[in-house]
């Protein structure tokens, strides 16, 4: 027995993730006060986002049921659904309540995948969870984490294993390379040509392995920095 934080990806017929399987460049992130959804949707295409809006908007599954569209700008809406909590079992989070699950929010859904976080104080219950969900849909764990009480206030942050699990060695090592160097300050303080001369390998391979590095973390903290940063455009 272990207290365990665990990422993990989910994929199955209900609405908002197909909604996002047709609509891979939008990002949904859904909270829940056990009574309303909130779920604020974002999209670097504009016309892709009222269409988004209208599709959410319209679905009533297993009883959740939409109330309004909050706001509605150039890139972001904010819908809340009425949930029906009291259906215990209908909701991916009643059951991991009923298995001692702790749910971090917000889920993400994009590309269709909803994408969860969650802390589980006994390791076996947590395999029974991930069973149970495998059953309803394609499930695939992302990170597992062991933890103490002292890393709990840290699991509310982005755990790096999800920003920097996907480099490879080479990859990592060229990108610490960079930003040892100098690559990325302001000036430059060094060129690719520099560093692929000092690491001696050729130029055109280094910079194919930071740029895939580059490329890798940018995708994977970009849906939170785009968070993030309305957030913080909220509070001021």
């Amino acid at each position: 027995m272990g207290m365990m934080q665990v990422s993990f990806r989910y994929k199955d017929p209900r609405e908002p993730i197909e909604v996002s399987s047709r609509f891979p460049k939008a990002s949904m992130f859904i909270w829940c006060n056990f009574s309303v959804d909130f779920i604020e949707i974002h999209s670097p295409e504009p016309r892709d986002l009222p269409i988004v809006t209208r599709e959410i908007l319209k679905f009533e599954y297993k009883g959740f049921k939409p109330q309004k569209t909050v706001s509605v700008k150039k890139d972001t809406a904010i819908i809340t659904l009425k949930c029906p909590h009291d259906l215990r079992g209908s909701r991916d989070e009643s059951l991991m309540e009923e298995f001692g699950c702790l749910l971090l929010y917000p889920i993400m859904v994009q590309g269709g995948w909803a994408h969860f976080r969650v802390i589980a104080v006994d390791d076996d219950r947590l395999g029974e969870v991930l069973e149970r969900l495998g059953k309803k849909g394609e499930l695939e764990v992302t990170s597992k984490t062991k933890m103490d009480h002292e890393t709990i206030r840290e699991t509310f942050v982005i755990p790096s294993s999800e920003i920097l699990s996907g480099l490879t060695r080479k990859q990592a090592e060229s990108l610490l390379a960079a930003v040892n160097l100098g690559y990325y300050e302001v000036p430059r303080k060094t060129r690719f040509e520099d560093i692929a001369e000092i690491l001696k390998v050729p130029r055109t391979t280094y910079e194919e392995h930071v740029r895939k590095a580059e490329s890798k973390i940018i995708n994977s903290v970009a849906p939170y920095v785009s968070l993030y940063h309305r957030q913080s455009s909220l509070s001021r």
